[in-house]
């Protein structure tokens, strides 16, 4: 999620202040969020930087570009048997690629969690979408009239 959230930004490497929440029903103590903050931030830092980012140097390779990454821990009804319901990722202050993801408070936000084992994008800005995180996946907004995803499907195809 990391990756897509920054892949959304215009000129990635912008990116200063990014904000992670986790939402469960466990207590914010019994949850923890090391491993997930490591991924996010290597998705973040990996295509906008030239450095081998991994999930052990991710966190240094952050500081060292300046990136601040605060984590929430949302504490939700239901059951604590699963252990995240969602996490979402707000990066702050930017121009985004896609004015869709853009809040108006000018963050670009993407939301997500784990559904029968699989990562799936849960949310874009405001757009509540349900897609898999695996493969390649393509974000495009059209005007809305008759030929116009046809139009779209023959230019992927060429």
């Amino acid at each position: 999620m990391g990756r897509l959230a920054v892949q959304l930004v215009a000129g990635g490497s912008g990116v200063k202040s990014v904000k992670v929440t986790y939402a469960s029903a466990r207590a914010p103590d019994d949850l923890d969020t090391r491993l997930l903050r490591a991924m996010i931030t290597k998705g973040l830092i990996e295509p906008i930087s030239s450095v081998f980012v991994n999930l052990v140097n991710a966190d240094f390779t952050a500081k060292q570009r300046g990136l601040r990454l605060t984590e929430e821990r949302v504490i939700l009804d239901g059951s604590p048997e699963n252990p995240l319901e969602f996490i979402q990722i707000q990066i702050a202050n930017v121009e985004t690629r896609f004015a869709g993801a853009i809040s108006d408070s000018g963050e670009v936000t993407v939301e997500g969690r784990v559904k029968d084992g699989v990562p799936h994008l849960t949310k874009v800005g405001s757009f509540e979408v349900d897609v898999s995180l695996e493969g390649s996946i393509i974000l495009c907004r059209q005007v809305d009239q008759p030929g116009m995803i046809g139009k779209v499907g023959s230019i992927l195809g060429e």
